[in-house]
């Protein structure tokens, strides 16, 4: 998370002492200075939010996704007279907010990580080393597809028909969003569980699963496409 995060930084600096003006937009030189601090928000709270899934603390981690959305919501609509800025800040807080939270909620267990010795987290890391290597492309291709539509609409036509295409984007996407979220923490947990206990015979939860999600979202697709 530190090492993205400088990384970012740099790219920030850079990105304003050679004037490089990518999304045709003078203001951004000035907020992209927050990338850092929401990279190292977002990083904090995705690892107190593994760790309480690993406890099983799933009422900790749904308050921190209702804090998180809570307070963007309501920092981008109190801000939003604002104009540019209230889709930022209102982003910037609620990752602060979750991400102090859930912080919070993880404090008493980090007197165990002092006992965690080094040699084990070596050890752990090259066990996993290949996990990094085969899910890095995948995410970034994932991450890369969704955001490239924004940054093409933001080059060709400006900020402001790029806010209302990501506040689209948002809308539009908040059901699958919530309901996905939810299910793939829980189900990554029982997967992992059921994989050491039982072996592979995984098949039949997976699709189990699949097909009770396929029955949920079925509603809200045929709605969000008719109308």
């Amino acid at each position: 998370v530190i090492f993205i995060s400088t990384l970012s930084f740099i790219f920030a600096l850079f990105y304003n002492k050679l004037n490089w003006n990518f999304f045709k937009n003078d203001d951004i030189g000035s907020w992209i200075y927050l990338l850092p601090v929401s990279i190292i928000c977002i990083g904090v709270y995705n690892i107190c939010n593994y760790w309480l899934l690993r406890s099983d603390k799933y009422a900790s981690m749904a308050q921190g996704k209702v804090i998180q959305g809570g307070t963007i919501s309501a920092v981008q609509a109190i801000l939003g007279f604002l104009k540019k800025t209230g889709l930022i800040l209102g982003l910037i807080i609620g990752q602060i907010f979750s991400a102090l939270f859930l912080f919070f909620k993880c404090r008493k267990d980090f007197k165990n990580l002092f006992k965690i010795k080094k040699e084990k987290i070596v050890q752990n890391a090259l066990n996993y080393k290949k996990m990094p290597m085969l899910s890095t492309p995948g995410a970034f291709a994932d991450t890369l597809s969704l955001q490239m539509p924004i940054l093409f609409v933001s080059y060709f036509f400006g900020g402001f028909l790029t806010g209302l295409f990501s506040f689209t984007i948002r809308i539009l996407s908040t059901p699958s969003a919530l309901i996905g979220v939810a299910v793939s923490q829980v189900v990554f947990k029982k997967v992992n569980d059921d994989l050491k206990e039982n072996g592979n015979k995984i098949l039949f939860f997976i699709l189990k699963v699949y097909i009770g999600l396929l029955v949920i979202i079925s509603p809200i697709l045929i709605i969000v496409f008719l109308f």
